[in-house]
């Protein structure tokens, strides 16, 4: 039976070693993707770090009216229908601001925006028109 020295720090298994943040180095899209496997999930604190202070802000004031918290709004949009993969399309950065195109729960292309705080990508309020292509995709 070996001896540990009293200093030393406790071995972690992978499971419990930090995971590198996507979000912080991440393109729009492996932002998307991240969101995605957060909704899929249900991971409310997950889609906090990937939304914009202007989502968080929206969907707080959106639940005041009916008396629930961001994590209650959260919690109700994951219940959503989203489409079956997080296939997307057509990246576009122009400075701090981003696109790209989305499956919707229907399989029409949709239009998501992006804006860069802190150096990391994050999934914002429109700020045009949204657009979707109106051809639905077949569901596998």
């Amino acid at each position: 039976m070996a001896i540990k020295p009293a200093n030393a720090k406790p071995v972690e298994s992978p499971a419990e070693q930090p995971q590198p943040d996507v979000a912080a180095s991440g393109s729009p899209t492996e932002v998307y993707k991240l969101a995605y496997k957060y909704r899929s999930e249900k991971n409310i604190e997950g889609l906090k770090s990937v939304f914009s202070k202007d989502v968080l802000d929206f969907m707080a004031n959106m639940g005041k009216d009916e008396n629930k918290s961001l994590d209650d709004q959260i919690r109700e949009m994951t219940g959503e229908p989203q489409w079956e993969t997080d296939e997307s399309r057509n990246e576009k950065i122009s400075g701090d601001h981003a696109t790209i195109e989305y499956r919707d729960s229907d399989g029409n292309w949709t239009t998501m925006d992006f804006v860069k705080e802190d150096g990391k990508w994050k999934l914002s309020l429109p700020t045009g028109e949204p657009t979707k292509e109106s051809s639905p995709a077949k569901k596998r």
